[in-house]
Parts: structure tokens; sequence; C-alpha cells
């Protein structure tokens, strides 16, 4: 496995991503589609300077994606955290999740945010990360999901 900076010309590639490791759980064509706009991201986003994306590859391939957006000097908030479906179970979504992690810890940052998907919720918690409260969705109107936060200065990777 090999984590590095996402690339303006992967966008695509990481968008489709997005949306099979979203459909992974089992949601219909409709809801996906309904997700579609929140899912994308451009290459101006990857190359957005409050925004930072790494990709992990597995054989060279894109095999999961973390995109983070740096709210102030002290909190970021992890947008995106997906993994291809084949590879669900190998460790890429925990591997990218200390990635991330380590990525914020260096830029000072002391709290992580997560709006996280529903099936996501377990994974992050036992990641170390906080439950706050449940949190309207930007893609999906009345729609509540978990909003978690993880503490940087508390907790120590692995």
């Amino acid at each position: 496995m090999n984590i590095r900076k996402a690339m303006p010309e992967e966008s695509e590639t990481i968008t489709q991503l997005a949306l099979r490791s979203k459909a992974h759980w089992g949601y219909d064509e409709t809801f996906i589609a309904q997700c579609k706009h929140a899912l994308t991201i451009t290459p101006r986003d990857l190359e957005n300077k409050s925004m930072y994306f790494e990709v992990c590859e597995l054989n060279g391939v894109v095999a999961g994606f973390y995109g983070l957006e740096f709210i102030n000097a002290v909190t970021a908030e992890l947008t995106y955290l997906f993994v291809e479906p084949k590879n669900i179970g190998l460790g890429i979504g925990g591997k990218l999740f200390d990635a991330a992690i380590k990525n914020v810890k260096e830029r000072g940052v002391v709290s992580l945010d997560i709006l996280s998907d529903p099936e996501a919720k377990g994974f992050y918690l036992a990641k170390g990360a906080r439950f706050v409260e449940y949190r309207q969705s930007d893609a999906i109107e009345n729609r509540k999901i978990p909003f978690l936060t993880y503490s940087i200065n508390t907790t120590t990777l692995a």
C-alpha cells in the first residue's frame, strides 16, 4: 500500500470510487444520484489550498482516498474517506484514517470533525472518534447522519 497526494487529473477516478463505495452499502440508484453532487471531486477541489486529498494505491491502482477541509487553524473536517468495495476489509480505510490524523496533527489541528454515513459510524468510533449528535445531511433532504469528533491532542496513533 502506498499513500500519496491525489493529483488533479485523478478527480474523476476518485469521484467514481466514492460513488461505488457509497453504493456498496445497499443504497439504491435514486439515493446515489442524490449523493452525486456531494461526492463529486473536481480538479479544483484537489488544488484548493484549504483542502487536502490523499489516495491509497494497491498494486499501482487507486484503492481508496480521503479528503480534508481545513476549517481554521485548529479544526479540520474529514470530508471524504472511501475505499473501493472489493478492497473493503483489507485495512485500507484504517491506513487512510491514520494518514489523515497524521496530516492534521502535523498542521497543528487539534479537532477533526466527521459528518459520517451511518454505515461508517462504527468504524470511526472504533478509531477513537466520539459521537456528538445527528445532523442534517448535506446531500439528502430530511436525512440525519452521525456527527463525530476526533480529538488530536488526547489520542495517539497506533
